[in-house]
């Protein structure tokens, strides 16, 4: 990872959270490939599970987290945002970028891949946490949640 150039998309934002898509050389990271190939209909859906995340609203068919008794913990600040009834997913990490406001949350998506089994798929979630944990990565986010850039 080292050497790769990253880049976020923003796609939702509000004062409390936003939702931006990765883009870089590993080819991993495919979410933002991934989203730009879905039809009208099951992007619409997408963006609706983003929705629901950006003002807070929980509902577990469409998007969701994973809590401390769930996986050892491991997977905390992984989200997963769902297309519904359909097997689409794209796995995010959760932070909180803003120095000057600890509240404020981020979602990074990286990964997306058609499910095709009922549980977390672990080594995708780990390497999603692995690189949004990248040091160019956190640089790329700094940039892009600046002060300035609000």
């Amino acid at each position: 990872m080292a050497g790769t150039k990253w880049e976020l998309l923003v796609v939702g934002r509000n004062s409390r959270r936003a939702i931006a898509f990765l883009r870089g050389d590993d080819p991993f990271v495919n979410a933002w490939d991934f989203y730009q190939q879905l039809v009208q209909t099951k992007r619409r859906k997408i963006d609706r599970s983003f929705d629901y995340w950006i003002n807070n609203r929980t509902n577990d068919t469409l998007h969701h987290g994973w809590t401390k008794s769930q996986h050892n913990g491991e997977f905390v600040d992984c989200h997963v945002f769902k297309v519904l009834k359909e097997n689409e997913r794209f796995y995010a990490r959760k932070s909180h970028p803003l120095a000057s406001d600890g509240r404020f949350e981020l979602c990074l998506i990286v990964h997306a891949l058609m499910k095709s089994q009922s549980d977390l798929p672990r080594s995708e979630a780990r390497k999603v946490l692995e690189i949004a944990s990248d040091g160019g990565v956190t640089r790329a986010v700094l940039v892009a949640f600046s002060e300035g850039s609000r």
